[in-house]
Parts: C-alpha cells; sequence; structure tokens
C-alpha cells in the first residue's frame, strides 16, 4: 500500500450528528469477515490508483446509526479531516432512507494513509464498513467492426426467420433457438429491462423504438442523457432489444421490450462504485424487473453488494473475463452468490468455453454466447466478444419469459431459466448448471 505523509489522529471520537433514530435494517450487518477482507484488499492495492478514486471512501452506519446531512460540511467526520459528499442509501425521500442503513459517500484528505483510515474506521461502532470508492470496467475482451453481406433466408415451417438483413450473421441467436421461442411471443413494450453500462445509442436506428430515456439517467454526467459514449452499452441493448423483422440491420431477443439506459461507465468504459450504487438504487426505485449488468471488478465491494440484494427484480451479470476460476481468481460482484442475481459465463460456436471467461461450478450459474457477437453499436453494427456479450442473451431471454408470463416472481424467472439450460458435456465443470441458455425452452 502506497505510503502517503500525515498521521492519521483517529479518536475515539462519537458521531455527534448522529440521529439515533429506529429503522428496518435491510441487508445490513457486515460480518467481521467482510470488514477483513476489504482491509486485506486495501493493504494489497500498492499504487494502483486507477483502481479507485483517491480521496473517497463509501462508508456504511451501522444499526440506528444516522448522521444528519444538515452537518454535510463538517470537515471534521469520524474524527478525521473529512466531509460527506453524498447520501447514497436506497430510497427517494428522507423517510423511505431511514428503512436502510445510512450509506455515505465521504471526501477524506489525501494526505491521510487508505488503509490507516479505514481500519480505524472499522474500530468504531457507528461504522459497519469502510471502503474505496472502487473503479469497475466493462466486460469486454476485444471489438471490431465489420462489414456484412446480405443473406438469403429459408423459412421453416416451425420457426419465424426476421428479415433483418444481418440475421445470418446471428450466431449466438440461432444457438439459443430464438426462431424457435419466437413462436411463443416475441416480447411486450409493458416488460422494462434497465442497461446499467455505458450508456445507449438511443437515437439509433434498430434501438430507438425499443428504448425509453425517460426512465433512464447518466450518473456520469449527472443529467438525463445516457447517450452512449464507449459503444459498449449499446451492443449489450442491440443483444436484448434492437427491433427485429423491421428489414435493417440485426434483431434483438425482445422484437419489443422497453430498455432504461442507466449510464455509470465513462467513455472508457470505467465506472466507481458509487455511481454503479446509484444506478442500482434508480431501477429499485423505478421498480424495473430486469437488469443486465455488463461490468466488474477485482475487488469485493460491501455497498454494491447491499445494493443489489435491496433490488427485487433479477440482476443478470457478466462472470469476468479472467480466463480463471472464480474460487482462485475472483472478481465482483460474479464472486458472490447472491439470490437475485444471475452469473454468465462466455460460451462460443461449439459450446465450448471461452477461453477468456471466467468459471466455477459454485459462483457462475449457466453459459450463453458470448464471442464474437454481431449486435448495434453507436450509429451503426459490430462484432464484440466477452461475458458482457453473453449477460444480455440471458436478461433478453428473461424480458421474453416475463413477457409471456408477466405473474412471475424474480425467484420463479430465475429457476426457469437455469432449469431450461441445454446440458453440455463442454461446460459441466464450468457452471452450476453444466449448460447453455436454451430460449425456446425456457418458453415451453
Amino acid at each position: 500500500m502506497k505510503k502517503l505523509e500525515g498521521k492519521v489522529g483517529l479518536g475515539i471520537t462519537v458521531l455527534m450528528s448522529c440521529l439515533f433514530l429506529s429503522q428496518t435494517n435491510v441487508y445490513a450487518d457486515v460480518t467481521a469477515e467482510q470488514r477483513q477482507l476489504i482491509e486485506t484488499q486495501v493493504d494489497q492495492l500498492d499504487d494502483k490508483e486507477e483502481s479507485f478514486i483517491p480521496g473517497e471512501l463509501i462508508v456504511g452506519l451501522s444499526g440506528n446509526h444516522r448522521i444528519d446531512l444538515k452537518e454535510k460540511s463538517s470537515s471534521n467526520l469520524f474524527g478525521i479531516n473529512a466531509r460527506v459528499v453524498e447520501d447514497l442509501t436506497l430510497g427517494t425521500n428522507e423517510k423511505e432512507r431511514r428503512n436502510h442503513n445510512q450509506v455515505l459517500l465521504i471526501q477524506f484528505s489525501t494526505a491521510l494513509e487508505l488503509s490507516q483510515v479505514i481500519k480505524q474506521l472499522h474500530k468504531l461502532p457507528e461504522v459497519e464498513y469502510a471502503e474505496p470508492n472502487y473503479v469497475f470496467t466493462s466486460d469486454e475482451v476485444e471489438t471490431a467492426t465489420v462489414s456484412m453481406e446480405q443473406p438469403n433466408h429459408v423459412l421453416k415451417a416451425t420457426q419465424i426467420i426476421p428479415n433483418d438483413p444481418y440475421w445470418s450473421q446471428m450466431w449466438g441467436l440461432q444457438k439459443i433457438e430464438m426462431p424457435t421461442a419466437w413462436n411463443k411471443t416475441t416480447g411486450s413494450k409493458n416488460v422494462k429491462v434497465a442497461v446499467i453500462d455505458s450508456g445507449v445509442d438511443y437515437k439509433h436506428a434498430d434501438l430507438a423504438a425499443n428504448v425509453d430515456v425517460s426512465l433512464g439517467y447518466d450518473f456520469v454526467d449527472n443529467d438525463a442523457d445516457p447517450q452512449d459514449g464507449k459503444g459498449h452499452g449499446t451492443h449489450v441493448a442491440g443483444t436484448i432489444g434492437a427491433k427485429a423483422n423491421n428489414g435493417l440491420g440485426v434483431p434483438g431477443i425482445n422484437w419489443n421490450v422497453t430498455m432504461v439506459p442507466i449510464r455509470v461507465l465513462n467513455n472508457e468504459g470505467k465506472g466507481s462504485s458509487s455511481n454503479i450504487i446509484k444506478g442500482i438504487n434508480w431501477i429499485t426505485e423505478k421498480k424495473i424487473p430486469i437488469a443486465n449488468y455488463s461490468i466488474s471488478g477485482d475487488n469485493y465491494s460491501a455497498s454494491m453488494e447491499t445494493a443489489i440484494k435491496n433490488y427485487p427484480g433479477l440482476f443478470v451479470g457478466s462472470a469476468g473475463n479472467k480466463g480463471a476460476s472464480l474460487e482462485s481468481n475472483p472478481c465482483y460482484p460474479p464472486a458472490l452468490n447472491i439470490s437475485n442475481m444471475i452469473t454468465v459465463g462466455n460460451s462460443d460456436q461449439q459450446d465450448q468455453r471461452s477461453s477468456s471467461s471466467s468459471y466455477s461450478k459454485t459462483k457462475v450459474d449457466l453459459f450463453a454466447p458470448g464471442k464474437s457477437i454481431f449486435s448495434t453499436i453507436p450509429g451503426s453494427y459490430g462484432t464484440k466478444s466477452g461475458t458482457s456479450m453473453a449477460a444480455p442473451h440471458v436478461a433478453g431471454s428473461a424480458a421474453l419469459a416475463l413477457a409471456q408470463n408477466p405473474n412471475l416472481t424474480t425467484s420463479q424467472l430465475k429457476n426457469k431459466i437455469l432449469n431450461s439450460v441445454d446440458k453440455k458435456a463442454s461446460l459441466s465443470e464450468f457452471c452450476q448448471t453444466g449448460g447453455r441458455l436454451n430460449t425456446a425452452k425456457l418458453l415451453d
């Protein structure tokens, strides 16, 4: 850990600004083991300051302890030279936020040593956990823009083949048997899917009809314009819900759907855990039933785990691109077992694990097509690879299942997806189900 000049004068100062309020604790009680993991991670950060935002911490308060944000400007917080930047607690108003343990983004003097600050904060009874404001990245491993020829399609009696000119390039949708699945449903605008990513090119001719910008938000620039400056989120969105059978470009899994763009990654594909938490809280408050999250990072975040657990919908996440077991080489949140989360690995045309995909028989749920996936990019079409591309196959399929049966609970939806995979010997040692997504079976 980089040694910074200055000593931390952390006293056992009581939080004079805390309000002792009766509240319901939702996913509180971070364990001593989790706090130790946070401290160990910080000790191992070395000089990799690009992995966190210098001078910022996310602090979760315990039990009934709360900080009166009227004291936000105080420069003596927790007995250190620090101030509250933002309240990250779930809720649209103070009454709702009091149902959850308070989570704060604080700014402290960079003259203080990060690891010592965190360790001292963990000694305070008011503090459930303290962690750096980590940086997470998109789960993409390669990008290429390609030119395609117009294919010839053959319509089979038991299948629906869309007239989108690049359909022949959509091996992923063909692998999960979309032409058969579309006999059951082609989706519904009543089903909403959040795309937590780099934004979405909502003006794209193949996406505009299926994106509701008014429900989204840009947490990078803090405005209501979640336009994509990277291209990653637009590619993800195309797999979920590019407008199909319109004689243009590519079809998405859902011909009709409402995608909600949540921009948390900047134009370099990087995003802070504080912005990601705000994005997850946003879709929780908006009651969006499905979320695609093609993002991961090397460091465990207690605040992010809490945000995902508080989200009542199905949280579909990419497994990461470590090319190794999540047990020996973890990334987060894929290395966590969270009841409302599905973790998706990346498989190729032969139903083999793509060499870059992370895997685990206990933490990865299933595989889905993720290598050389053709989809929308800002203003055009292109190919990308990674677990980032695998996850939206599952999120899009979840949306179709919800369109077919709007009464499915989150748990029922997750179980239907996992119980309908195509079992593959090639994947049996790499995920819990031992299989690859099959959307046609999901809709049976």
